[in-house]
């Protein structure tokens, strides 16, 4: 679901909705109804968030490994005097 900040009715510019006693009608939205779709949306991001801190953590570690085989192989290299 998407919310948009534009209202579902014509207005035309010399057409402004009045009442009876010629005061403007102003629209308003029922935020009760919005809750359940923003509560909804916020468990699914935080989900998303979790996910990505999972993968973050593993990623690290991925980069940990491989640094440290990257060091012991220079090393070995250096050793053989080779590099």
């Amino acid at each position: 679901m998407q919310f948009t900040g534009t209202m579902n009715c014509t207005c035309y510019p010399d057409d402004e909705p009045v009442d009876s006693d010629g005061k403007p009608i102003y629209y308003g939205l029922d935020y009760g109804r919005f809750t359940p779709y923003l509560v909804k949306a916020i468990q699914e991001q935080q989900q998303t968030i979790q996910q990505q801190s999972i993968q973050i953590t593993t990623l690290e570690s991925t980069l940990t490994t491989q640094q440290t085989q990257i060091d012991t192989l220079i090393q070995r290299l250096a050793a053989a005097n080779i590099a």
